[in-house]
């Protein structure tokens, strides 16, 4: 594999959009770290103090990122990815915080579907080889994170997240104001 580069895409407009990339080996319960991330630290963080439109963390199979969009600053969005394990290794979670994690996991995990999205889910389930054994297994994972899993797994994310690749598509002015973020910048205006 080629190694990675970090980035940067001049676009016209004035927002941008910012993904900060790692590989990461795909667990049901880094879910629930995700749903942390994104609505415990960078809703607040990069969307109501940063002004972006919207935020957060995706886990998947294979790589797990951060992103923004519309967001009116690229420097300050990445500083504000770097400062987030910490922040949420550092707080204290309450069994109440806990279950609003769990269900709000679980809410994007197992959401109610109307027939025809029912019907699409099962044919998927059936051409993935999801089985019921599966699922159980998933959702036991997710239901079983406690406070100190999810602390360690925040300290451990910087390690990862600090080798991650950086994506930005921006106003010239913003990336020329970021520029030392990047290994290439091109422009697409």
């Amino acid at each position: 594999m080629t190694p990675p580069v970090n980035e940067a895409f001049v676009i016209q407009g004035g927002v941008n959009y910012d993904v900060l990339a790692w590989p990461m080996a795909f667990a049901q319960e880094r879910r629930v770290l995700a749903q942390v991330m994104s609505y415990e630290y960078l809703w607040h963080a990069v969307r109501e103090v940063g002004g972006a439109y919207g935020t957060g963390m995706l886990p998947g199979s294979g790589v797990e990122l951060l992103y923004t969009y519309r967001d009116p600053h690229i420097r300050g969005s990445y500083e504000n990815f770097a400062k987030g394990p910490a922040e949420l290794a550092g707080r204290e979670y309450t069994g109440s915080d806990l279950n609003e994690f769990i269900v709000g996991t679980m809410a994007r995990f197992d959401p109610p579907r109307k027939p025809r999205q029912q019907a699409l889910e099962t044919d998927r389930r059936w051409f993935c080889g999801v089985t019921d054994q599966l699922d159980a297994a998933d959702r036991a994972a997710i239901c079983g994170v406690t406070a100190q899993w999810l602390k360690t797994a925040a300290a451990e994310l910087a390690r990862p997240m600090a080798g991650g690749v950086r994506c930005a598509f921006g106003s010239r002015e913003a990336i020329e104001g970021a520029k030392d973020l990047f290994d290439v910048i091109e422009s697409l205006e």
